[in-house]
């Protein structure tokens, strides 16, 4: 199905919220039965994140305000508010890959003047709605679009509709969730359906990094992923009849794994051997014996040092351009990525500055 346009009211002021609901990424089987290969030793982590995020009652936000990251990437803004403006200075369209609570977004809409559309790109159709009459009611001349889907589709979607995405923000870790050479498509997918990218990436210090995945409101979130995942698995211990994921059989970990990104993975590591039957979805049960020290991903992530965001970027062809920190801040957070414009459309002398254009962290 492909994807189609609809038009809200703000309840508190009347003006319109243009919706689009972006074509599904279908994934190749039930969560049940994905779920199940990746218990057999094959990795499809998306899975496994989707029930945490998606589910009722979503508790991604309280996480997202306990991350120091959220806190210092306010801080980054504010402190460096005059450069940054100076970034989205000709502003015009603004599209943002998963915007939270909207807390950082206000502060970036204060500072591009000439914004004309303010558009949003996430899942969670509540949460842009709810931000989306907030920004309505402080700006009532900006034209709102809320894009609901995953952040996979918005460039293939613009591309096929004809749409240009203006700059691009992206805060929170958000749209480089991924490895690196899922990064390098997504901004080829985006080089020329985009003026300027703003990425917010949390530094990839191992403290830094443990503290963000140890808090209370962490814990909440992943102990309902589990739960959202036994109600879609419906299975048990074999020997103790409880539901396979709330089984005191697991001991959770973070690990973290160097390389071109830091990898990090919570883990769930079985602490003996144990026996589940799953009741799949053809209704016909399996047996899977899961060995003692077996690690279970329940939830991965990926951080970039700024080093590695210049790699990305040169490869897709983007010239780094400026970093923008904070002092005292646990990491480094903002780069901005800018286009090179079409060099057939360009002076000699032109096309000499435009090779030395900005990126931003």
């Amino acid at each position: 199905m492909g994807a189609w346009l609809s038009t809200m009211f703000s309840q508190s002021t009347g003006s319109p919220l243009k919706w689009v609901e972006l074509p599904a990424n279908r994934l190749g089987g039930t969560f049940a039965s994905l779920i199940l290969q990746n218990i057999k030793g094959h990795d499809d982590w998306h899975t496994l994140k989707a029930p945490a995020f998606y589910g009722p009652e979503n508790e991604w936000e309280a996480v997202s305000q306990e991350s120091p990251q959220t806190s210092d990437e306010l801080r980054i803004i504010s402190i460096n508010s005059r450069n940054i403006e100076s970034e989205v200075k000709d502003c015009s369209v603004l599209t943002e890959f998963g915007p939270g609570d909207g807390n950082k977004t206000m502060e970036m809409l204060k500072l591009a003047k000439k914004l004309n559309i303010y558009r949003m790109v996430d899942t969670d159709r509540d949460a842009i709605a709810k931000l989306g009459a907030r920004i309505t009611k402080l700006y009532p001349h900006l034209h709102i679009q809320c894009w609901r889907g995953s952040f996979e589709s918005a460039p293939s979607y613009a591309t096929e509709n004809h749409l240009h995405l203006g700059h691009v923000l992206s805060l929170g870790s958000t749209l480089f969730n991924n490895s690196p050479e899922v990064n390098n498509k997504i901004l080829r997918d985006l080089a020329h359906i985009t003026d300027k990218i703003i990425i917010g990436q949390d530094g990839n210090t191992d403290d830094s990094i443990r503290s963000s995945y140890t808090t209370p409101a962490f814990d909440k979130f992943i102990n309902k992923g589990c739960g959202e995942l036994d109600n879609m698995l419906n299975s048990i211990d074999h020997n103790t009849d409880r539901a396979i994921l709330q089984n005191e059989g697991w001991q959770s970990e973070v690990c973290i794994v160097h390389g071109p990104a830091s990898h990090v993975a919570l883990q769930l590591v079985a602490t003996k051997v144990m026996e589940f039957i799953f009741n799949e979805d053809t209704a016909e049960e399996e047996k899977v014996l899961i060995e003692k020290n077996t690690r279970f991903n329940i939830f991965k992530a990926y951080k970039y040092s700024q080093q590695s965001i210049e790699s990305m970027a040169a490869e897709a062809s983007y010239v780094r351009s400026a970093t923008y920190s904070a002092p005292n801040t646990e990491s480094h957070m903002m780069a901005s990525l800018t286009i090179v414009e079409d060099l057939r459309k360009l002076d000699i002398e032109i096309v000499h500055m435009a090779r030395n254009i900005v990126t931003v962290i």
